[in-house]
C-alpha cells in the first residue's frame, strides 16, 4: 500500500516538474524574443542612416503584434482611427452610408451593406462591392484604416473610388452626407406576413426591434420574415436582449473566455413565438449568426438562403491610455443547444442561392425579384416549417 502511495507521489511530482519546466521554456523563449527585438532596435539606431518617426515605429511594432497573433478579428488602432472607430458606432455620420471590413485576401475594403437612399445607394454600390482605392489612394499601399478613413469627411465633399465588382473595375464619385443609421426595418409584406430586417445589431437594434414586434401584433399579422443577410452582427449586449425577447426561459448563447471558463446567458420565460423564416447569406456573420442559430435550436424558425459566414469568436474593444485602441478576441462563442459555428456557419433549410438583389435594404422588399424572400412566402403560405 506504502509502496503504491510512494510511486504515485513520484509520478505526480514528475509531471509537476515537467509542467514546471515546460512554462518555464516559455517564460525564456519569450524573454529571448524580446532581447532579439531590443538588440534589433540597438543595431538600427546605432546604424539607420535615415531618421526615425517614432510615432510611425511604434504604431508599426503593435500592428506587427497583433499581425503576429493570426486572427483576423484583433487589431490596434491609433488614438485617430480609434476616433474614427468610435464616430461611426454612433447613430449619425458624415460618409456615403456602407458597412465594410478589411477583405485581407483582396487587400481591400469590403462592402457588407449599402444603407438605403444614401449616396452610395444612388450611385449604385452594391454589397459585395470590393473597395480597391479612395480618391487615388490604394489599400494595398496605405493600409486599410487609412484608406478607409478617407470614405468619411465633410458633407457635400465627393469622394472617389476604385471598385471591383466581379472580376471588373469601377469607378464611381460620390458625395457625402448626414448618414442616420437605422438598424431595424419592419413592414407587412402580405396582408398575413410582416417582415423585419436586421441590418446590424447596434446599440439602437434593441429598441427598434421591440417597436418592430408591437407593430406585427398590432397588425394581427400570422408570420413574420426575420432578414439578416449582409449583417455583419454588433454588440453581444443587443442580440443578447433581441433574442430574449424571442426565446422561452433557457440558454441564449454559451461563452468560453481564454482560460475555458463557460459563462451561459440566459432568456426569460417571455417569449414571441409566430411562424417564422429567417433569411440568411454568406454575409450573416457574428451575432446575426448567432441570432439565426438560436432560432434554429428552439425550432422557432426556417432558415433560408446561403451558408453563413461562420465567425464564432467575440471581441473586446479595449481603451487605451494614449486614446488609442484594441479590439481582442476575448471569447469564443456557441449557440444555445449545438457545437461553434466557427469557420463552419450556420447551414439553411432550405438553400436558396441569390440573384442580383440588393439584401437589407431597410425598404419594402421585392417579393417578386428576391429569390430568398419569395420562397419564405411560400414556406409560411403552406405552413411548412421544417
Amino acid at each position: 500500500m506504502l509502496l503504491g502511495i510512494l510511486v504515485t507521489f513520484q509520478i505526480t511530482m514528475l509531471s509537476v516538474e515537467r509542467q514546471y519546466s515546460e512554462k518555464l521554456a516559455q517564460i525564456t523563449k519569450n524573454q529571448l524574443d524580446y532581447q532579439k527585438l531590443s538588440t534589433i532596435d540597438q543595431m538600427v539606431r546605432r546604424n539607420f542612416v535615415n531618421a526615425i518617426d517614432e510615432d510611425n515605429l511604434e504604431n508599426k511594432l503593435i500592428t506587427g503584434y497583433f499581425n503576429g497573433l493570426g486572427d483576423k478579428y484583433s487589431y490596434y488602432m491609433t488614438p485617430d482611427e480609434y476616433a474614427k472607430y468610435l464616430s461611426e458606432a454612433s447613430s449619425s455620420i458624415v460618409g456615403i452610408g456602407i458597412t465594410a471590413h478589411y477583405d485581407i485576401e483582396n487587400d481591400a475594403i469590403a462592402v457588407y451593406s449599402v444603407i438605403p437612399d444614401s449616396p452610395a445607394a444612388q450611385c449604385g454600390i452594391k454589397a459585395g462591392d470590393l473597395i480597391l482605392s479612395v480618391d487615388g489612394y490604394s489599400v494595398s499601399e496605405y493600409g486599410y484604416f487609412t484608406v478607409s478613413e478617407m470614405i468619411s469627411g465633410e458633407k457635400d465633399t465627393v469622394c472617389s473610388l476604385e471598385v471591383l465588382r466581379d472580376g471588373h473595375e469601377m469607378n464611381f464619385s460620390i458625395s457625402r452626407s448626414v448618414i442616420k443609421k437605422n438598424s431595424v426595418y419592419w413592414c407587412m409584406i402580405t396582408d398575413k406576413t410582416a417582415y423585419i430586417s436586421i441590418s446590424e445589431f447596434s446599440s439602437s437594434a434593441t429598441s427598434q426591434f421591440l417597436n418592430a414586434l408591437e407593430f406585427v401584433t398590432s397588425s394581427n399579422a400570422e408570420s413574420v420574415i426575420y432578414d439578416v443577410r449582409n449583417n455583419p452582427g454588433g454588440e453581444l449586449e443587443s442580440v443578447r436582449a433581441v433574442l430574449d425577447a424571442l426565446l422561452p426561459e433557457g440558454p441564449i448563447v454559451r461563452m468560453y473566455d481564454s482560460s475555458g471558463q463557460e459563462t451561459v446567458l440566459q432568456s426569460d420565460h417571455r417569449n414571441f413565438n409566430m411562424p417564422s423564416v429567417t433569411l440568411i447569406n454568406i454575409g450573416t456573420a457574428s451575432a446575426a449568426e448567432l441570432f439565426a442559430a438560436a432560432l434554429k435550436d428552439y425550432n422557432m424558425t426556417t432558415l433560408v438562403g446561403e451558408t453563413t459566414y461562420g465567425k464564432g469568436t467575440a471581441q473586446t474593444v479595449i481603451t487605451l491610455p494614449d486614446h488609442s485602441g484594441m479590439v481582442l478576441s476575448t471569447n469564443m462563442y456557441s449557440p444555445p443547444k449545438n457545437d461553434s459555428i466557427d469557420g463552419i456557419g450556420v447551414i439553411p433549410d432550405v438553400e436558396i442561392k441569390s440573384g442580383n438583389e440588393t439584401y437589407n435594404s431597410l425598404t419594402l422588399p421585392d417579393a417578386e425579384k428576391d429569390l430568398q424572400i419569395k420562397k419564405a412566402l411560400e414556406i409560411l403560405n403552406n405552413n411548412d416549417n421544417i
